[in-house]
């Protein structure tokens, strides 16, 4: 039975699509709302956000199990676009022709040893842009084409830059060592990486969430992820096989790019380890989901943290990512040398592990300030 209902509802600000969220006067609605990362619109009760699939995921996330959504009126508006709409590229089937492709591009991904998330991601986004230009051969596709799609399908429906890049590579990829044709794939701009400041959690914080996290797998879960800093496909993928209890080594084997690391345990996370061994039996992956023989999904993983980070009256908009980011800014702060720390996080490039000079507090305080100068004795 649902506590409440939460009303979402379309709004359109300088020609940009956002999604203006009804939060009916209840405690628990207030508090799981101030979680979301939007705008607080005092005069109509309202959160306003940026309308995107990932925001859609972290509204479901943060409301699930106690609010019925109710998105009729976003549905309707999203409807009418498709209407207006030369290219409905997500409403289109793939042709024989395309399927041929799509079937041999995933062939070509194999030989080539792209990891299984990578290969999902890539053979996504290449069914899309076929699905675009449905009615004719990608051999036949021009440069300014291919801009054109990237214009139409990213740039006017709000994707992120990162999502740009992949979706240029997967083209790449598509395109590399297998067709005869005159497109320029490297004249294909590149949109610039974003450089965001990792969010991190003070250790306070971690040790709130923590503490408020009495669910045994859940705690356990939680305290692997920060206390080895993982991302969340390495910890999902995990076997039981991969804990080294007498060497107490964890052997990270599902790695970005297919990379492989040890990280030490501690005797605490071994003791936490130990306890939902005996609670769980776990055979397999270390932490099985819901569905025999599967995973724990990403998705479950944030929910858990954002649960504990609310019980523990945490206000900042928690992700699962953040503890490897928390991980990484108190080894800093703690003064492990920030080569060791580039190893344990499995990162190719210092440059990549240099960022947590940036929010490392102890860093922080030590440059002076020259306005505190200006009054020194």
């Amino acid at each position: 039975m649902w506590k409440y209902k939460v009303y979402l509802l379309p709004v359109t600000k300088d020609d940009e699509e956002f999604i203006s969220i009804g939060i009916p006067n209840h405690p628990d609605a207030l508090d799981r709302a101030k979680m979301i990362d939007g705008q607080w619109n005092n005069e109509h009760n309202q959160f306003i956000v940026r309308n995107t699939p990932q925001m859609l995921n972290d509204i479901f996330s943060t409301f699930k199990g106690s609010a019925w959504i109710d998105m009729e009126a976003l549905k309707k508006k999203k409807l009418q676009n498709v209407n207006h709409n030369d290219r409905p590229i997500h409403k289109v089937s793939l042709g024989a022709l395309g399927k041929k492709y799509l079937h041999e591009f995933g062939i070509h991904l194999n030989a080539k040893r792209y990891s299984a998330s990578t290969r999902q991601s890539y053979l996504h986004m290449i069914s899309i842009y076929l699905c675009y230009f449905l009615e004719k051969d990608p051999k036949e596709i021009t440069n300014d084409e291919v801009q054109e799609f990237l214009t139409d399908h990213i740039v006017k429906n709000g994707y992120s830059r990162s999502y740009q890049r992949q979706m240029i590579s997967a083209i790449k990829s598509f395109y590399s060592d297998r067709f005869d044709i005159a497109l320029l794939l490297e004249s294909i701009p590149v949109p610039r990486k974003e450089k965001n400041l990792p969010k991190v959690l003070s250790t306070r914080e971690v040790k709130a969430i923590l503490d408020c996290t009495t669910n045994v797998k859940h705690h356990a879960i939680l305290t692997l992820m920060y206390g080895c800093g993982l991302r969340v496909g390495e910890l999902i993928n995990m076997n039981v096989s991969d804990i080294n209890g007498d060497r107490k080594v964890l052997e990270i084997r599902h790695a970005k790019g297919n990379n492989e690391r040890l990280i030490p345990l501690s005797d605490k996370i071994i003791e936490v380890l130990r306890g939902y061994y005996r609670a769980y039996r776990p055979k397999g992956y270390l932490f099985a989901g819901q569905h025999k023989g599967r995973p724990y999904s990403p998705k479950s993983v944030n929910q858990v943290l954002k649960n504990s980070a609310r019980k523990a009256n945490i206000k900042k908009n928690v992700h699962a990512h953040m503890l490897r980011h928390s991980f990484a800014t108190h080894l800093l702060e703690s003064g492990i040398d920030l080569r060791y720390i580039q190893v344990l996080l499995g990162h190719k490039s210092s440059r990549t592990t240099e960022i947590y000079t940036y929010v490392s507090k102890k860093h922080l305080d030590r440059i002076v300030n020259p306005f505190d100068q200006l009054y020194a004795d």
